[in-house]
């Protein structure tokens, strides 16, 4: 019965929720809590001055008229009115929390927006958990789920660190849980369109991940010659799911910042990540990436492993069968995750990338124990297998995360926040300041050199004074030099 597994669910996700609980709401530090503070800013932002304010894009720049020109995180393509905007992916991403704050009547804080990171997390390992079901049954299908539940990545990047470009795995999930469901049914049922294309279009509205799922679903509708007949109506949907969310974020953006201006910030960046592009590092950041996965999924990468030479010789001999619905399934939830890590190697350094690999890392150990155990004798081993593998992964991530919170940004931030007015510059002279001091700052620092290069830029921009605040040598502690305009000569 399928609500026996649900409530094994519930129970191991409430203990996942208890291992994370001292992490939740302490002060901002973390790896990749940047992320957090970034997503707060533009949050911030648009609670304080409106969604509609800024056509719906994330600005980054805070609204007090001194923090104008800022070029804090600054790119001159992404400049209008003063205020830098980000724009480098499509923003539902942003604006499901910000609709969440307004919809509880909260503003945004780090602890709302990990609450809403926990639910996504919830939403994931439903997702797993339904498309495993649906290729082999119902305990692979717990067993790829309770690995989603506690593998450290889904566990600290579902949870402390936030950003839209982590959220975008969720709706892929479920999309890959309904092209699942049109590639292998027996029969094509109209129905099932609406949640693949519904799916797919929240998708590309969330992430890039979106367009390489939609090439991946089009490579699929046109290999299956069981649904020749229904190629047109479903590449029209894959078609309007990819479009319609793309021309929605290019109206929002370049509405803000014009076309020529969005055109250059995302060929800028497309540049910047790319594989093949001038910023491309090549060995040091593909090394990067391997260790991204060895911290996010290291108790399953050693099964997979282990498993990998049985794999080859099987694979040598003719003897490895895998049926079409595995087959779609590795497909639909390997090859986007693939394309992204080729086509944009220097983005993948950022170790939330591999969270999107959770999908097919976790079902693939579900199916291969299922697969590697059918004596009777053996009908237990799969299940304490995974046992053992979450609690490792719950200790690896407490290795990974519970060491090493500070409260320096905290700290630094608020004594910023209390000693600068709203009509002063905040000049900052030191290492670039991160997201989370700014967040807990309230306002987006200029960074100078010294105070006369702060004086000149008081006196170009006209402004009547401004605070530098400098870190002290041992980086904990903050001076601050009240500055006025330089006197012409």
């Amino acid at each position: 019965m399928l609500h026996r597994p649900l409530i094994v669910l519930l129970l191991a996700f409430g203990a996942s929720i208890a291992l994370r609980w001292p992490l939740l709401d302490r002060p901002l530090s973390g790896h990749h809590e940047f992320c957090t503070a970034f997503s707060l800013i533009i949050l911030e932002n648009w609670h304080t001055d409106g969604l509609c304010a800024h056509a719906g894009a994330p600005v980054l720049t805070f609204s007090a008229p001194a923090d104008r020109h800022s070029p804090w995180m600054g790119n001159e393509a992404a400049f209008a009115n003063g205020r830098y905007h980000y724009l480098s992916h499509p923003p539902l991403g942003l604006y499901l929390p910000y609709w969440a704050f307004k919809l509880v009547g909260l503003s945004p804080s780090p602890l709302g927006l990990q609450s809403f990171n926990l639910l996504l997390h919830a939403l994931l390992v439903l997702a797993v958990w339904r498309l495993v079901l649906l290729v082999a049954g119902e305990r692979p299908a717990l067993h790829a789920a309770l690995l989603t539940i506690f593998l450290p990545a889904p566990l600290w990047f579902l949870g402390n660190a936030y950003m839209s470009d982590i959220m975008v795995v969720v709706p892929w999930a479920w999309h890959v849980v309904a092209a699942q469901a049109i590639f292998t049914a027996p029969a094509h049922r109209p129905a099932r369109l609406w949640p693949f294309t519904l799916s797919l279009l929240l998708t590309v509205y969330t992430g890039w991940l979106g367009v390489l799922a939609a090439a991946v679903d089009l490579l699929l509708l046109l290999r299956s010659e069981r649904m020749r007949g229904q190629r047109l109506r479903i590449a029209v949907n894959i078609a309007f799911a990819v479009a319609l969310p793309l021309v929605l974020t290019a109206l929002s953006y370049a509405s803000v910042v014009g076309w020529q201006g969005l055109l250059d910030y995302l060929i800028g960046r497309l540049l910047h990540r790319s594989s093949l592009g001038p910023a491309a590092s090549g060995w040091p950041v593909l090394w990067q990436v391997l260790e991204n996965f060895r911290t996010g999924f290291l108790p399953v990468l050693v099964v997979l492993l282990a498993a990998l030479p049985f794999a080859l010789r099987a694979l040598w001999g003719g003897t490895l069968r895998l049926s079409p619905k595995v087959q779609v399934l590795l497909l639909l939830a390997g090859l986007p995750v693939l394309l992204e890590h080729a086509l944009l190697l220097d983005y993948a350094a950022h170790d939330f990338v591999a969270l999107k690999a959770t999908p097919l890392l976790v079902s693939m150990v579900a199916l291969l124990l299922e697969g590697a155990t059918p004596q009777r004798w053996a009908a237990h081993l799969p299940g304490m297998v995974v046992v053992v593998l979450c609690m490792l992964g719950a200790a690896d991530f407490r290795h990974l995360n519970v060491p090493g919170v500070s409260t320096v940004h905290r700290d630094q931030g608020t004594y910023i926040a209390q000693h600068l007015h709203a009509d002063e510059r905040f000049f900052w002279c030191g290492p670039a300041p991160e997201p989370q001091l700014v967040w807990y700052a309230q306002r987006t620092p200029w960074s100078v050199r010294n105070v006369e290069e702060a004086r000149a830029v008081l006196a170009l921009r006209g402004e009547a004074r401004g605070v530098l605040f400098r870190p002290t040598t041992d980086g904990r502690g903050l001076e601050l030099e009240r500055v006025l305009p330089a006197l012409p000569e």
